[in-house]
């Protein structure tokens, strides 16, 4: 590869399968995921129509952020994806 520098790519993170996918066809040295483990906060608040992605914030149940990014260290282990 011709990039030196940590590629980080992010965005469209919607399941664990999203990660894994992204993780095994790139080169990526790291991945941002946001959605998946902070709407559950924004749920927890009033929030108005206008918020970001608001259809995402209505068919979401309730999320635990640090119970699901421990979640997705057991999945991406299983798959033999390396993670601290």
């Amino acid at each position: 590869s011709m990039i030196k520098i940590p590629l980080i790519v992010g965005g469209g993170v919607g399941n664990f399968e999203h990660v894994l996918e992204v993780i095994k066809k790139t080169n990526i040295d790291g991945i941002v995921i946001a959605s998946l483990f902070h709407y559950g906060i924004f749920k927890q608040l009033k929030y108005k129509k206008t918020i970001g992605n608001y259809s995402f914030l209505e068919t979401k149940n309730s999320f635990r952020p640090l119970e699901n990014l421990k979640k997705l260290k057991v999945f991406l282990k299983k798959e033999k994806i390396n993670v601290r």
